[in-house]
């Protein structure tokens, strides 16, 4: 890279708005050139053709866009489902920054106009780093404040129970809402708590419960676009349950007076998607409650983790032959090392169908997390996530050992590549990439018996929709 192209692009950068807070020598020494061995490349220059999309709504994403030439669009899907245009981008307009930030998914796409369209494209992995080196802590907060703002307005955008708001209602929330991210076995409010504020789920996956008897009651399961609080808001009564985040979660929280407002002008939308009714419960009896295989069940995917997960591995033990199949052809396919441990939980449910009872193994495998919280700490960068959620490891990984680290269900192992007989013989991470590059995952096509699958838990387990209580949730007729 030339003196005078790396000045360009630092000016350049110097621009957006979060990044002017930083001197130039950080922005040039970590974004733009990136000096340390080994690391992610910082920035490069990405020609895109007319008609071509630099990024889909709804894809993952870990860089962020600063526009270089050309002239590109920006797109959202519409009620309908219709790619609708919102906006226009030159020189110097920057997007995909909510994506690399959260770790999310991208709220809009964004399509090249013209024939000359170059975008500067920067990678999370650089970028963290020199966020670190921010010592003023002025350019997290910076961040901070736009990713609240961004992940608000997206929500009442994209949330279906928000639809029948008018705009200006819909700006009161994004004017006054609180964006809350809370840890794994963190409670939101505890039974008794006074009611001050109503809160909806952004992301992640909540229980509701309170103590009946001798025993937890689990009232119900909340997830991404659920809502709580409210009843004890409108009655005026203290809080009747206990909400606990069972995986980190993310929380748009509304003051009282706020919610107060909305109620009186939409009470239809909140009754009608009201997810648990206490006291419809307490008066329906027994004959409400899930089974306790049911019970189990669920309380097990969420010790496992599944309820987070974007792809599970899970092998049907009722047609298992145990024939090893599976790990010999992962062993085959990854250099001797299998990538696919057999070690794991055994959980029995009951299938809702047909009533007979399943009986599943979870082996030791990655979940491709909603929030893959192994990423992070990550020092080059070499730990990524695609536009479909799979997360996966680059060739120029170090074998620090960070990602290992920091995965919580241990599916992560470091493995010896090249020479195993090197006085320092060199350590790279390992984990399923679901056989990246290939048509499908090597211990899933040579299974003779069909046992062993790669599914979507929140698709396939609706124990983790209908929670163990089915009175009172979803729709109240």
């Amino acid at each position: 890279m030339t003196a005078q192209l790396a000045e360009e692009w630092t000016q350049l950068l110097k621009q957006v708005p979060f990044l002017a807070v930083l001197p130039e020598q950080i922005i040039r020494d970590k974004l733009v050139l990136g000096k340390i061995p080994q690391a992610e490349v910082p920035a490069s220059c990405v020609e895109i053709p007319a008609g071509e999309y630099v990024v889909r709504e709804g894809e993952f994403g870990d860089t962020f866009y600063v526009v270089l030439r050309g002239m590109f669009a920006v797109e959202a899907w519409n009620d309908d489902g219709v790619p609708v245009q919102t906006d226009t981008l030159q020189r110097g307009a920057f997007f995909g920054e909510m994506a690399m930030i959260g770790r999310g998914m991208r709220s809009a796409s964004v399509k090249a106009l013209t024939a000359d369209c170059q975008v500067l494209e920067v990678y999370k992995g650089p970028f963290d780093r020199m966020l670190k080196e921010d010592r003023s802590g002025q350019l997290k907060k910076l961040l901070d404040d736009l990713y609240t703002r961004k992940s608000v307005e997206n929500f009442v955008r994209d949330n279906e129970f928000l639809r029948a708001l008018t705009d200006v209602d819909k700006k009161l929330i994004v004017d006054h809402a609180k964006l809350l991210r809370l840890e794994a076995m963190t409670d939101v409010y505890k039974v008794g708590a006074p009611p001050s504020a109503f809160y909806l789920v952004k992301q992640g996956f909540l229980k509701a419960w309170r103590i009946e008897g001798d025993a937890e009651s689990i009232l119900a399961y909340l997830r991404d676009k659920d809502f709580f609080g409210d009843l004890e808001l409108v009655e005026g009564r203290a809080r009747t349950a206990n909400i606990t985040a069972m995986e980190p979660v993310e929380l748009i929280e509304l003051p009282r007076t706020v919610f107060a407002t909305l109620y009186q002008r939409y009470p239809k939308v909140i009754d009608d998607y009201r997810k648990y009714d206490l006291d419809a419960r307490a008066s329906a009896g027994p004959a409400a409650s899930m089974s306790k295989t049911g019970m189990i069940f669920t309380a097990d995917l969420i010790g496992l983790g599944v309820a987070q997960a974007r792809s599970a591995l899970i092998i049907d033990m009722d047609l298992c032959v145990r024939c090893g199949n599976c790990v010999q052809a992962c062993s085959d396919l990854h250099d001797g090392y299998s990538r696919l441990i057999r070690r794991g939980k055994k959980l029995t449910r009951r299938e809702r169908s047909s009533g007979s009872l399943q009986n599943l193994f979870f082996p030791n495998s990655c979940l491709h997390c909603r929030t893959p919280d192994c990423m992070a700490p990550c020092p080059v960068g070499s730990i990524a996530r695609d536009k479909e959620g799979e997360v996966y490891i680059k060739d120029h990984c170090v074998g620090c050992g960070a990602c290992a680290k920091a995965c919580e269900f241990g599916n992560i192992s470091m493995v010896i590549v090249g020479d195993k007989k090197a006085a320092k013989p060199q350590r790279k991470a390992s984990k399923c990439d679901i056989c990246r590059g290939y048509e499908a995952p090597n211990c899933v096509y040579n299974c003779p018996q069909g046992a062993i699958v790669r599914i979507d838990p929140n698709d396939y387990f609706d124990e983790l929709h209908r929670g163990p209580d089915l009175v009172g949730m979803a729709n109240k007729s």
